[in-house]
């Protein structure tokens, strides 16, 4: 223990070290060429359900994470992009699968989109976020608080909204390489361009991983020793190709497919004598979405269609060598999951003063699953209607009032045999919200609302924890905070959020079925900072503190794998020579969480990234990137520790 608090000690001098060097190279940098800047784009309506623009933005908090942030820091999946957003918390589960949690809300009660399309799994309500790669990204959307009655149904934790890049019909490519830690191999490629009126982009990704190293701290357990980490393999494929074209003078219509397909092994727990040998042999997205938007007069309208399937082949082996399937826990499960869906969008400016909104969306989900070959196919189907209605009337300058609701319509049942179980619930959730600006620079919000969040297929009918019977999840959500934007480069925002939970969908253990809580909340500050406070440098720090308590009973007992304390920097530098370097650091404080009725607690940890990138010439780029800096050993979930360090370096080539 001294010997941890020791390396601990020297990782702080020698950040400190590095922040007044890297400090005095910027000083004597500022003569120099203050370097590229952010082009910052700015979707239409095509690809987003709230414009930029709207007070409803304002009145949420929203947070973004841009293409050129994304490649900076290095990341490789949509998991690692949003641990740049302040107060969120991507949390690596047993199965190796990466889900965001949102001021104490799970995957499942956030609203995960791709321009607009929810691509959750049909299933499970939630999508293995390492699962998706960064290079069609333009930027990311993070929405919490009060967000849109116009995103409907689930949305309760907030709203993840990945906005894809698209062609602007000019000429260009990009081609980029990466080898690090663990044998990892990530190629990318992206073309776009035009043909006559019609513009397109493609866009393609490999990865292949042997393994992930485990830090050199990591002790030894039955079912794993230090080094690699066994079973942590992973290849995957993915492509996406967009058409756009102009239709008349506002029309415009977007045609897009993307594919992810992976191969993985699913490490086992370190030291369970029941520990699952397991890997999927087979797993598969994607996504065929249509889309149209135009004007007439006041009256702007979008329409969307899209099919999503999704399927996967899960194997569980008789041990660690991954060869048989000879004993009782030895299957092959089977999923083939599709989607389809349809969204259409009013939008109306009612003089200057005040803009209505109006949609119909729609979306059915169909399960269908073999527990093992051989055996007969589960199939179950849900779906969900959203009527919502949204107002922003601004009668000064100064104040905007926003008010609206949301009807939002459920039902589900068995297709398994004629009459199978079948149920329907129904939820009105309004939504009112205020934002005071009371300069150019300073900004009060308020905002109170419902949201329901519906049980997912898995929750309902699992065949190892399902419940049928379970009720609507339903939260009165309030938020207060105020945000200061100077003209000089310095932002400040502090925001308060309480959310009362009614029947929040949870279970103890993995293996207990799902219940009801009768009462439970979600409630804390949120404050971030970000401050460019050189010519050439910028700081960003956030703070979230997060109470999620039971309120079932007199105990109040804590929820668990919810961090109380939660702490995110980021440094950025751009030096002479045209180098960069990126310093990234997360606190995570203690976490509770349950074994049968014993109450544990995963120790905190601080995790720090670094990056240095040099631009040569126009259309090259070097970069080299160390995760896990210090080597930490930390835990995410119980029994599945993290990679500890990893050194990665690649090129980047192209005009894009």
């Amino acid at each position: 223990m001294n010997n941890r608090r020791l390396r601990q000690k020297r990782n702080v001098v020698f950040l400190i070290a590095c922040f007044l060097g890297i400090c005095s190279l910027m000083v004597m940098a500022e003569g120099e060429n203050s370097g590229e800047k952010e082009v910052v784009t700015h979707p239409s309506f095509v690809d987003v359900i709230v414009v930029e623009g709207e007070a409803i933005a304002e009145t949420a908090t929203v947070q973004l994470v841009t293409a050129k942030q994304i490649e900076e820091k290095g990341c490789k999946t949509v998991a690692e992009a949003l641990e740049l957003v302040p107060g969120t918390h991507v949390r690596m589960g047993g199965k190796e699968e990466a889900y965001i949690r949102i001021r104490g809300f799970r995957q499942r009660e956030t609203a995960l989109l791709v321009d607009g399309i929810p691509i959750s799994s049909p299933y499970d309500g939630q999508l293995d976020l390492s699962s998706l790669p960064v290079e069609s990204i333009d930027r990311i959307e993070v929405v919490k608080g009060a967000s849109s009655v116009l995103y409907g149904a689930n949305a309760m934790g907030g709203v993840v909204n990945i906005i894809t890049k698209k062609s602007d019909g000019s000429n260009r490519f990009a081609l980029q390489s990466l080898y690090g830690t663990g044998e990892t191999a990530d190629l990318g490629a992206s073309v776009q361009g035009s043909l006559g009126n019609v513009r397109y982009l493609m866009v393609g990704s490999y990865f292949d991983r042997d393994s992930t190293r485990l830090s050199s701290d990591y002790g030894s357990f039955p079912n794993q020793q230090g080094g690699a980490r066994e079973n942590s393999d992973k290849r995957a494929w993915s492509g996406k190709v967009s058409l756009g074209w102009d239709m008349g003078i506002e029309g415009k219509a977007a045609l897009s497919f993307s594919h992810i397909g992976q191969e993985k092994g699913l490490p086992h727990h370190e030291s369970d004598s029941k520990a699952k040998f397991r890997r999927f042999t087979d797993w598969k997205e994607g996504i065929l979405d249509f889309v149209f938007q135009d004007r007439i007069g006041a009256l702007s309208y979008k329409s969307k269609v899209y099919y999503q399937y999704f399927e996967n082949v899960l194997d569980s082996y008789d041990d660690r060598t991954y060869t048989t399937q000879d004993g009782k826990n030895a299957f092959t499960d089977t999923l083939d999951d599709y989607a389809f869906g349809g969204d259409v969008f009013f939008r109306l400016s009612v003089r200057e003063k005040h803009l209505l909104k109006l949609a119909l969306r729609f979306r059915q989900d169909t399960h269908r699953q073999q527990g093992d070959v051989g055996e007969p196919w589960g199939k179950y189907r849900m779906n969900m209607i959203s009527l919502p209605l949204e107002g922003e009337w601004t009668p000064t300058p100064s104040f905007t009032l926003i008010y609206g609701a949301s009807l939002d319509i459920m039902s589900f049942r068995s297709l398994e045999e004629p009459g199978g179980e079948s149920n329907s619930a129904s939820s009105f959730n309004p939504q009112v919200s205020g934002l005071l600006r009371l300069s150019e620079t300073l900004a009060f919000r308020a905002s109170a609302s419902r949201k329901t969040r519906f049980p997912s297929l898995r929750e309902l009918f699992s065949t190892t924890s399902g419940n049928p019977d379970l009720d609507t999840m339903k939260s009165n959500i309030f938020e207060l905070g105020f945000d200061y934007r100077s003209l000089t480069g310095f932002s400040v925002s502090l925001v308060g959020f309480y959310n009362g939970v009614k029947d929040l969908i949870d279970r103890v253990d993995k293996d207990d079925p799902y219940r009801n809580v009768d009462r439970a909340v979600f409630k804390g500050v949120e404050t971030s900072l970000d401050w460019q406070f050189l010519k050439n440098a910028g700081l960003s720090a956030a703070y979230t503190l997060l109470q999620a308590e039971d309120r079932t009973t007199a105990t109040r007992e804590y929820i668990q794998y919810r961090p109380k304390h939660k702490v995110d920097l980021r440094l950025r530098f751009q030096l002479p020579k045209r180098f960069i370097i990126g310093l990234y650091a997360g606190y995570v404080s203690s976490q509770v969480y349950y074994d049968g009725s014993d109450r544990l607690t995963l120790a905190p940890y601080t995790v720090v990234d670094f990056n240095v990138s040099k631009q040569l010439g126009e259309n090259w780029r070097l970069f080299f990137r160390v995760n896990n800096l210090f080597d930490v050993d930390y835990y995410e979930s119980e029994g599945y520790p993290r990679e500890g360090r990893t050194v990665s370096a690649g090129i980047r080539f192209g005009t894009m």
